[in-house]
């Protein structure tokens, strides 16, 4: 009786951990989107102002964010090779195609290992970010 309660509380245990080791992978491989309502949100850089505001974003950047990102924004900054999920490659597709506003979102609210930057950097400072991200096309 003994046994086979001890061999019972094993298997609930190998059970749990399984199903938090299946549910990590599922959290590690959920895209992150933005809410809908991040689409809507503006760049509020004038057009014919945001090469110079890209310049000053890339400052930002390369202090706050290129440990993780990158010095290319490809996701493979040296603090980011230990995240899981990786730090996304601002170059690629997935992250051109969003709206500046999505990105802007993203950058403000954080998550996971990504800092929420809203309260660290100002509202300007986070608009060159995006900006500066436009230019790191691949």
């Amino acid at each position: 009786m003994l046994i086979t309660g001890m061999k019972n509380s094993l298997l609930l245990v190998v059970a749990i951990i399984m199903a938090f080791s299946f549910t990590k992978i599922n959290v590690q491989d959920d895209p992150w989107v933005a809410p809908e309502s991040a689409k809507e949100i503006e760049n509020i850089v004038p057009e014919k102002k945001r090469a110079a505001s890209a310049k000053k974003g890339e400052k930002v950047f390369m202090k706050r964010c290129s440990f993780c990102h990158g010095e290319t924004a490809k996701g493979d900054g040296p603090a980011g090779a230990r995240f899981t999920p990786k730090p996304a490659n601002l170059t690629s597709e997935s992250v051109q195609g969003q709206t500046d506003g999505e990105i802007f979102w993203k950058v403000s609210n954080g998550r996971g290992n990504m800092p929420k930057w809203e309260s660290i950097l100002s509202e300007e400072e986070r608009w060159d970010v995006v900006n500066f991200i436009r230019t790191v096309i691949e």
